[in-house]
C-alpha cells in the first residue's frame, strides 16, 4: 500500500497504453516487468503481468499461449482471473462455460454488493452447483466495486446474447450495475443499447399487429406497453452515458439523434392528439434540452453533418433546439463548424438555406464587432460565394488554364484569409483523455493550433480540368 509504489505502477500502465497493442510490441516490457516483480516478491503484480500478455494472445487468436498465461496468473496469486478466463472461453465458442465461470465467480461476491434482485436474477438459471449463500462483507473497496461491476455487467450481456433470461432479469442486472459505479459511462451504454432492442422488437411487432387487425392480435400483446413508451429511458441512459464519457460517443450520439428525429416525425403524424403521447414527447424534449445543457460541444461537433441534414424536420420543437445545439457548436468551433454549414448554407431548397442563414447569423453574433471570429464569418461567406463563381466559370474555349488575377480579382485581393484549409486533419475530432470533472473550457483544444493551416494565398492560375461528358 506504499503511495510511492502505487504511483509507480499506474505510471507503467499509463505507459503501456500509448505503446501499439500487439503482442510483439508489448510482451517484451510485460516479460522485463514480471522479473522486476517477481525478483521483488510481487506475486500478484507478476499475475497481472501474466493476465495482461493473456488478453494479448487472446486478441491475436493464439488461444493456447492465453489459456498457459491464465494459468501462470492464477499461480502467481494475481486476483480477478475469472474474468479473462471467461472471456478466453468465449472467444473459443463455448459460451456456457464462460457464463458458468462468471456465475461462480458472482456467487462467491458479498450478497450486500451484488444485492437480492440481481443475486435472484443469476441463481433462477445456475449453470453451476450452488455455493453456501454468498459471503458478506463489512466493506469493500472502490475499486473491487469496479471488478463486480465488470463481471456483472459482461454476465448481463453475454446472457442476454444467448436468450437465458427474460427481460426483467436482465434489466435487473443492467440496474445493478450502474448503482454500483454511477460514474461509469459503460454501465449506462449497455443499458441503453439493451432497451434500445427493447424498443424495436417491441415496435416490429405493434406495427406487425396493427396491420393484422384486433382480432387477430394475441391477447398477451394488447396488454403491453407501447413501444414509444421505452424511449425516454433509452434517451435517458444514452445521455448518461455521454455525459460521463465518450468510448462509445460514435454509436451513443448518433443513435440518440435518430430516434428523437424518428420519433419527432411519428408524433406529427399519427400521435399528437394521445395524451401519453403527448407526456412522452415532454419527456424526450426535457432529456434532449438537457443534453444540449450538459454534453460538451465537441460531442456535438462529431455529428453536425446529422444534425445539418434535419434543420428543416417537420416537428418545429425539434427544430428550434437542433438550431440551438448548431449555434452553440458554431461559437465553440467556428472554423469547423462553417465549413460542415457551407453546402447547406448555399442550398437551392430555399427553407434550407434561409434555416442556415438564420444559425449562422445567431452564432455571428455572440462574437463582439470587429472580433477574429466576427471577422471569419465574413471571410467565410464571400469566400464560397466566390468559390462556386470560380466552379460555374465558363472560361475560353478549349482553355486549359484560367488568370486568377485578371479574372478572379476580388479573389485575389481577398489574400490571406484567416480561414483554415478543409482537410481532414483539421476537421477530424481528436477525443480528449476524458475527466468528468472537465468541462468545455478545458477541453476545447481538440483541435491545436498547429495543426490547423490557414489559406495565406491563391495561385494566379486555375488549372481547368476536361470534363468527362
Amino acid at each position: 500500500d506504499d503511495p510511492a509504489f502505487s504511483k509507480l505502477v499506474d505510471n507503467w500502465e499509463n505507459r503501456l497504453r500509448i505503446t501499439q497493442s500487439s503482442i510483439w510490441a508489448r510482451e517484451p516490457l510485460l516479460a522485463f516487468r514480471r522479473l522486476i516483480f517477481g525478483a521483488s516478491g510481487l506475486g500478484a503484480q507478476v499475475g497481472n503481468c501474466w493476465l495482461q500478455y493473456s488478453k494479448l494472445c487472446r486478441l491475436a487468436g493464439h488461444y493456447e499461449t492465453a489459456n498457459r498465461a491464465i494459468l501462470e496468473a492464477q499461480a502467481s496469486g494475481a486476483p480477478n482471473i475469472q474474468m479473462e478466463k471467461a472471456k478466453l472461453l468465449w472467444s473459443t465458442r463455448r459460451s456456457d462455460g464462460a457464463i458458468a465461470v462468471l456465475q461462480q465467480s458472482l456467487l462467491n461476491m458479498p450478497v450486500e454488493v451484488l444485492g437480492a434482485a440481481a443475486i435472484s436474477s443469476i441463481t433462477s438459471l445456475s449453470l453451476v452447483p450452488l455455493n453456501p449463500p454468498p459471503i458478506v462483507c463489512e466493506s469493500q473497496a472502490p475499486n473491487e466495486n469496479r471488478d463486480i461491476a465488470k463481471t456483472l455487467l459482461l454476465y448481463s450481456r453475454w446472457t442476454h446474447y444467448t436468450g437465458q433470461k427474460q427481460k426483467e432479469a436482465i434489466i435487473s442486472l443492467y440496474t445493478r450495475v450502474k448503482e454500483l459505479q454511477p460514474k461509469w459511462e459503460k454501465g449506462y451504454f449497455y443499458m441503453a443499447k439493451y432497451c434500445d432492442e427493447v424498443l424495436v422488437d417491441a415496435r416490429k411487432r405493434q406495427e406487425e399487429n396493427v396491420e393484422l387487425g384486433p382480432r387477430l392480435v394475441p391477447s398477451n400483446l394488447n396488454n403491453e406497453w407501447s413501444w414509444w413508451s421505452y424511449l425516454p429511458d433509452v434517451l435517458l441512459f444514452y445521455a448518461r452515458g455521454l455525459h460521463r464519457g465518450h468510448k462509445n460517443l460514435f454509436q451513443a450520439l448518433p443513435r440518440l439523434l435518430t430516434l428523437w428525429f424518428d420519433f419527432g416525425s411519428m408524433y406529427l403524424r399519427s400521435g399528437s392528439s394521445k395524451k401519453d403521447l403527448k407526456v412522452v414527447h415532454k419527456k424526450i424534449e426535457s432529456v434532449m434540452g438537457g443534453c444540449l445543457k450538459d454534453l460538451p460541444k465537441y460531442h456535438w461537433l462529431t455529428v453536425l453533418p446529422q444534425l445539418v441534414s434535419r434543420i428543416c424536420h417537420q416537428n418545429a420543437d425539434i427544430v428550434k433546439l437542433v438550431k440551438a445545439i448548431i449555434t452553440s457548436v458554431l461559437h465553440q468551433y467556428p472554423q469547423q463548424g462553417l465549413w460542415i454549414m457551407a453546402a447547406v448554407s448555399k442550398s437551392t431548397v430555399p427553407s434550407r438555406r434561409e434555416a442556415a442563414a438564420e444559425i449562422i447569423q445567431l452564432a455571428r453574433k455572440g462574437f463582439s464587432p470587429g472580433s477574429n471570429e466576427n471577422i471569419l464569418f465574413g471571410q467565410f461567406a464571400s469566400l464560397i460565394d466566390h468559390l462556386i463563381k470560380l466552379c460555374f466559370h465558363a472560361g475560353q474555349s478549349r482553355a486549359r488554364t484560367i488568370n486568377l488575377s485578371t479574372e478572379f480579382s476580388a479573389l485575389k485581393r481577398m489574400m490571406p484569409l484567416g480561414i483554415i484549409m478543409p482537410i481532414q486533419q483539421s476537421l477530424t475530432v481528436n477525443l480528449p483523455a476524458y475527466d468528468g470533472n472537465l468541462g468545455d473550457s478545458l477541453m476545447s483544444n481538440i483541435f491545436s493550433a498547429t495543426d490547423l493551416p490557414t489559406i495565406s494565398g491563391i495561385a494566379d492560375e486555375a488549372e481547368i480540368l476536361s470534363s468527362l461528358q
